[in-house]
């Protein structure tokens, strides 16, 4: 090294190392907050639907073999190729969804999704992301 000269040597294996475990750790903390998000945006969904009351139905009266909260209990949630499915079979859930029911006029699903924003912000915030 000659007079007047600077050198700077960079670990560049550890400088690697520190790059991948930092990428690693905000795929772990995304992973869970879209983890978080879809149980939460689920458990909304289930809270906001209606358990049936006969005496608010136009024919007060219920049909043969319905039992009250069929429809709150038919949700469920699953992951399939990357996809958080929240889904109910019942063939009148989409019918309490879009108006049939007075006791949830704006929907479950339609309700619980205008406050993603929020759920996405704040489990975001949880996982540092």
């Amino acid at each position: 090294m000659s007079k007047g000269e600077i050198t700077c040597t960079i670990d560049l294996a550890n400088w690697k190392n520190q790059i991948n475990k930092s990428a690693a750790d905000k795929r772990k903390a995304l992973d869970n907050t879209i983890r978080t998000v879809g149980k939460r945006l689920y458990k909304k969904i289930v809270d906001y639907t209606p358990v049936g009351d006969p005496s608010l139905w136009e024919y007060p009266h219920a049909p043969a073999g319905y039992v009250p909260g069929s429809l709150k209990a038919a949700w469920t949630i699953s992951e399939e190729a990357g996809y958080t499915v929240i889904q109910n079979p019942l063939p009148y859930a989409l019918r309490v969804e879009y108006g049939w029911s007075t006791q949830a006029p704006e929907g479950m699903m339609r309700r619980a999704i205008e406050e993603y924003p929020i759920l996405v912000k704040r489990a975001a915030t949880e996982f540092k992301l």
